[in-house]
């Protein structure tokens, strides 16, 4: 895309969906596949789903994968006309309208207002490059926060025919609650300050959906035209930072840059799935240890960062939401996944891990070997943060906080 020029990889952005399930559906003995090296207390019960789609055999990028949906971003996902969208129904009666819209100052002032984003995340050099990368001054009306959102309520729609919207008319009540929260980071009356995680699913008429989606996927440029006749705002801000990932260098396909967001939805939203036929051949609603133990026993093809964020999403809805409504200002940092060989096999380095560079190459694949064995690395006493592609099995022991979408490498592992 022009947006930003990248010769290595591009840019992309992908939504983890989590499904609340009814206390009769809940997952009573299910037996956890926790990293062998990490003393994690396991829950009595799974009350949720995540979901994730089956990718076609015919796809260039990870065909018969499940991966959860998503996909690149378009030049259209960073239109100035989505300050237009973005503010409808969000001004008072007289109320004159802001020249960049009130949902887009959130996520703008919010970067140096509590220290997230461009000034601390360069000073430290973390945080994501996504949202610190220059844009070309047509693509820099709207933060790449905002973008990249927009490019994941595209792509759902598009992939699996759920649109995350609301009507205009909701927006001010919405996103009033949403502005006092970023733009006041404390407590009020004692009680922690929390964000909106749970979005608004729009149910247009079947075939009025259709049609959209339809065009939707011959311009992306289509979903701003649909967005301004049905009088529709993206509920971006329910969207939440969850990870963000750079394709492995040693990676032969196509290579992207992938902002994860989380949304969660509750016990009551059903969302009608309709796959485009073209990418998905399937889908399914699994916890994320079903899904992970499905992987090991290779029943399901999950590449490493699908796998590695399904471990640790292991904890109750209640304990998952809560943690990212209260963590509202959080940025990931960039994982880089580093191959090395070690003499009985290959394993892929994560940041942490003590075998980690200090400075990986971004561009360029460099191979690294390890003069010992799997084990024998693992039995150095030194932290450990790595997958063993053969096993399916993530080696842990660099302290991990709940959520994958804190600021810095420190508060990360």
């Amino acid at each position: 895309m022009a947006a930003s020029v990248l010769r290595y990889w591009k840019e992309s952005a992908t939504l983890i969906i989590v499904r609340r399930l009814q206390p009769k559906q809940c997952y009573k003995e299910v037996v956890a596949v926790p990293p062998p090296q990490e003393n994690t207390p396991q829950r009595p019960e799974t009350n949720y789903q995540v979901f994730m789609a089956e990718r076609t055999p015919q796809m260039s990028s990870f065909p018969k994968a499940h991966v959860f949906p998503g996909g690149a971003a378009e030049e259209a996902d960073f239109s100035a006309q989505w300050l237009d969208v973005l503010s409808m129904g969000s001004r008072k009666p007289g109320e004159e309208q802001t020249p960049e819209g009130q949902m887009v100052n959130l996520f703008k002032n919010n970067r140096r207002k509590n220290g997230v984003g461009d000034d601390k995340c360069s000073k430290n050099n973390s945080g994501t490059p996504m949202y610190r990368r220059p844009r070309l001054p047509e693509f820099s009306a709207i933060p790449s926060e905002v973008a990249f959102r927009i490019t994941a309520i595209r792509e759902i729609f598009e992939e699996i025919g759920v649109l995350f919207a609301r009507k205009a008319e909701e927006n001010k009540t919405d996103e009033d609650k949403n502005e006092s929260l970023m733009q006041n980071h404390d407590t009020r009356n004692g009680q922690p300050l929390r964000r909106r995680c749970i979005p608004k699913i729009c149910h247009l008429p079947l075939d009025l959906s259709e049609f959209w989606r339809q065009s939707v996927v011959e311009d992306p440029e289509n979903l701003l035209s649909m967005c301004k006749q049905l009088k529709l705002v993206p509920d971006i801000t329910a969207l939440s930072e969850w990870a963000n990932w750079l394709t492995p260098t040693h990676f032969s396909g196509k290579r992207f840059d992938t902002m994860f967001y989380i949304t969660f939805l509750d016990e009551h939203q059903n969302p009608n799935i309709r796959l485009d036929g073209m990418e998905y051949v399937d889908y399914k609603w699994l916890s994320p240890i079903e899904f992970v133990s499905q992987a090991i026993s290779q029943k399901l093809n999950i590449f490493p960062p699908q796998l590695w964020e399904l471990y640790h999403l292991n904890s109750r809805w209640e304990d998952l939401h809560n943690s990212v409504t209260l963590n509202p200002y959080s940025q990931p940092m960039r994982f880089l996944p580093v191959r090395i060989k070690c003499k009985d096999g290959v394993l892929v380095l994560l940041p942490g891990d003590y075998l980690y560079p200090e400075k990986p190459n971004e561009e360029k694949c460099e191979e690294l070997f390890l003069p010992f064995t799997k084990n024998e690395m693992r039995s150095s006493g030194k932290f450990l943060n790595h997958l063993d592609p053969q096993e399916r099995k993530i080696y842990r022991t660099v302290p991990l906080s709940l959520v994958g979408h804190t600021e810095c490498l420190t508060s990360r592992l």
